[in-house]
């Protein structure tokens, strides 16, 4: 059995990939980074040498968040014999932000160029399809063709406790646009959390959601217990970006083409979401569309969820 070393520093991710592990029976171990969100060439190398005894009991790492976290084993390659995945869950250079120091970004950029071709020990993945264009189309990396989503653990479908619906107050503001929602919602957030996935599944008839990101890790858990999402058409998402000052959407740089690419409107995840093109469309979704939803949800995260452990089958073992 392949011995796994996951360090991440999300805890969504850190989630994701236990379930994928313990569905391949793999073992695995967790390891918190605790680094900044860049590294230098000299700092990445201080790094490998504080875990180089750590990592030596592993066959696997997997890195997950931020692309970063995986530069000191990356660019110490002839120092160590792991098999590396790095799964980009957001872009690969998150972290470097405007105004990027450029002869840094493009001396991390080349590695990880020089990395992704490395005949035998190295994998580069995506969970969604931007991200991977972002990579492989745009900074020559060489990513895998298969999209990898999070495959969460499913719940078997009970019927909600009332018709309330939640939003979650993250990117855009909540109170931005509740005035234009046509029902009372409850509203979580960073500073007001809520039960756990499966209690907000179970207490709420659907989750009204405005995109921030090409992907989050948090939906995915919610759509495995079954929870409506309600989202923005493509067009209404363009709109709402392009018209509106308070609109959070974090690709900025290459916004057009991260819409187009994301999850919310990949051909595949049409039966996960309830989309609206107006907000007055709000008002006609009904109570029954949404329990006729949850079961259409779950018979197709049964689906997803084989096909992509199928592929980290192919990764993994």
């Amino acid at each position: 059995m392949r011995r796994c070393l996951h360090i991440t520093n999300h805890q969504g991710t850190a989630k994701n990939i236990r379930h994928v592990c313990e569905q391949l029976k793999c073992t695995v171990d967790t390891r918190q980074y605790t680094h900044g969100l860049y590294l230098s060439n000299h700092q990445a190398d201080d790094v490998y040498r504080q875990t180089a005894e750590v990592i030596s009991a592993y066959d696997i790492l997997i890195f997950t968040d931020t692309t970063m976290v995986a530069r000191p084993y990356l660019q110490n390659m002839d120092k160590h014999q792991c098999f590396i995945v790095v799964y980009m869950t957001n872009r690969f250079d998150w972290g470097l932000f405007a105004p990027r120091p450029q002869p840094q970004y493009d001396e991390y950029v080349a590695l990880l160029r020089h990395s992704s071709r490395h005949p035998s020990r190295v994998v580069f993945c995506a969970d969604n399809e931007y991200d991977r264009f972002y990579a492989n189309h745009v900074r020559n990396i060489q990513v895998i063709a298969s999209i990898i989503p999070p495959t969460p653990l499913l719940s078997h479908m009970t019927p909600p406790i009332g018709t309330q619906w939640c939003v979650y107050d993250r990117g855009s503001r909540v109170s931005d646009y509740l005035n234009s929602v046509p029902r009372q919602v409850a509203v979580y957030g960073p500073h007001q959390p809520y039960e756990s996935t499966e209690w907000l599944a179970a207490n709420h008839a659907a989750c009204l959601h405005l995109p921030y990101q090409t992907n989050i890790m948090s939906v995915w858990e919610q759509l495995g217990c079954g929870l409506p999402y309600i989202v923005p058409t493509k067009r209404l998402l363009t709109e709402l970006i392009a018209t509106t000052s308070w609109y959070y959407w974090e690709e900025k740089e290459l916004c057009v083409e991260s819409i187009e690419r994301s999850a919310w409107f990949a051909p595949e995840n049409a039966p996960l979401f309830v989309f609206f093109d107006q907000w007055t469309d709000l008002a006609a979704i009904t109570d029954t569309h949404l329990i006729a939803k949850r079961l259409q949800i779950l018979r197709h995260m049964e689906t997803h969820n084989a096909q992509h452990l199928a592929t980290w089958r192919q990764i993994l073992t």
